[in-house]
């Protein structure tokens, strides 16, 4: 009997994701193992979407069709339990004045946007005002959600550090609603407004509250690129791809998300998540200048604004992960500009890397000397300050920034780090030196 292969394909799930018309040219078998690895990437309904829209192999015999039977069951049967938990927990809230808010693929179900279409969730997020967590809690335990037994240093872990209560299981049909009281953990470098959140927010026909668009997809790129774990998250990014596309086509959105970006602290995430989103989809993004309200050559590859201040008032002073690049001039010798780098770099970048183009070793020397930098680059694409045969500095995706930047060292962080040594020590001869020998200098030049 010849070898058949059954295993997922996760190769042509991702060549199908990224063309969808190419289903049509695919084998009966192979598109058998695409729905297998649909299956466990969580993207079974994004797949049987696809199917919905005409795009099915030219060959279907019967095993097949009743394989697409079955998911389209399935993907049926995953929204409608998810629409049941959403009015069960609509009733417990009702009449009580309660504020909350349904996040993530709940929150994506109830709105109708596209990535919730047959999607499955492990469990419902709601976000809550932090002060309001206590009564929030007693609804829910009123209509059969408990907290499942789980250490003190568990409960205290979610309670104090996380953005989020304990998972609360109902008692009967074991569905799991978190509470959240925020979109990053308390501990996270980033601070996203809940209070924003939840001011903008919007209700839907059957009074059931979600984010606002803009919000919709900040929180799914802080979900992937800050706070998630990075590992089987091509739904996300799928996620991320489908709202943009559905959003964008009002040109309202993209205004609005480029004011919310910076109010919510989460210009790196969103930052990431058009990179990817549109380098693994081609998701259509509109060109900055346009945003900007002004229009620029088709050809042109950067856009130049002259700066002269520092800090928050001063946006381009800060880090732009752009085609936007700030110039500022200074005047007088290489100390004034090694205090304007000092105060660009105060506002945001302490401790990070500056570069210089010369053929003077006294500036560079002064400059390395005078600014909180971990690394001066020498005539050299600053790129080269994460590692270079070129300049000698080990590969690296973490540039540490000494205490300047609340960083323990200022070299590039290489498997060296991850390395445990033994230092074997022995004593050694001692050798008495008298203060003559170590002050004479000085108190020649200045006195005792």
């Amino acid at each position: 009997m010849p070898h058949v292969n059954v295993a997922p394909d996760y190769e042509v799930l991702a060549r199908v994701l990224r063309d969808p018309a190419t289903i049509d040219r695919l084998s009966p078998e192979a598109f058998s193992r695409a729905l297998d690895a649909a299956q466990r990437a969580r993207l079974l309904g994004w797949l049987v979407e696809q199917v919905r829209a005409g795009h099915v192999p030219a060959v279907r015999p019967e095993w097949l069709r009743d394989r697409l039977v079955t998911a389209e069951a399935l993907t049926s049967g995953y929204e409608r339990a998810v629409r049941w938990e959403i009015d069960r927990l609509s009733r417990a809230f009702l009449d009580t004045g309660q504020t909350w808010i349904l996040l993530k693929g709940a929150g994506y179900i109830a709105a109708g946007l596209p990535p919730g279409r047959g999607r499955r969730v492990a469990d419902i997020d709601v976000l809550v005002p932090r002060a309001d967590l206590g009564r929030v809690e007693h609804i829910l335990q009123e209509h059969g959600w408990e907290f499942p037994e789980i250490n003190a240093y568990d409960n205290r872990y979610y309670r104090e550090w996380m953005h989020e209560l304990p998972p609360m299981v109902h008692r009967e049909r074991r569905s799991v609603v978190d509470v959240h009281h925020g979109i990053l953990p308390r501990t996270s470098r980033l601070k996203p407004s809940s209070d924003r959140l939840l001011q903008q927010a919007e209700t839907l026909s059957d009074g059931v509250r979600v984010l606002a668009p803009a919000h919709i997809v900040l929180h799914a790129a802080a979900h992937l690129f800050h706070d998630g774990e990075i590992a089987g998250a091509i739904r996300d990014l799928v996620d991320l791809d489908q709202l943009l596309r559905w959003f964008g086509r009002d040109e309202r959105f993209w205004k609005r998300l480029v004011e919310e970006t910076p109010a919510m602290d989460l210009a790196r995430p969103l930052y990431y998540a058009l990179r990817y989103t549109h380098r693994w989809f081609g998701t259509p993004l509109p060109d900055i200048a346009g945003l900007a309200g002004f229009g620029v050559d088709p050809g042109c590859p950067m856009l130049v604004v002259e700066e002269q201040g520092t800090g928050p008032d001063h946006p381009f002073s800060g880090e732009k992960l752009s085609v936007v690049l700030a110039v500022y001039r200074y005047q007088g010798d290489i100390a004034a500009a090694a205090d304007l780098v000092n105060a660009i770099t105060g506002y945001q970048g302490l401790g990070h890397t500056c570069g210089i183009h010369t053929s003077s070793e006294a500036n560079v020397e002064r400059l390395a000397m005078t600014t909180k930098t971990a690394r001066v680059l020498v005539n050299q694409n600053l790129n080269e300050g994460a590692g270079s045969p070129r300049n000698g500095l080990p590969f690296t995706l973490s540039l540490s920034c000494g205490t300047w930047g609340g960083n323990i060292t200022t070299e590039n962080v290489n498997a060296r780090h991850f390395v445990n040594l033994t230092w074997v020590s022995r004593p050694i001869e001692p050798k008495t030196i008298s203060e003559e020998a170590l002050f004479a200098a000085h108190w020649n030049a200045h006195g005792r």
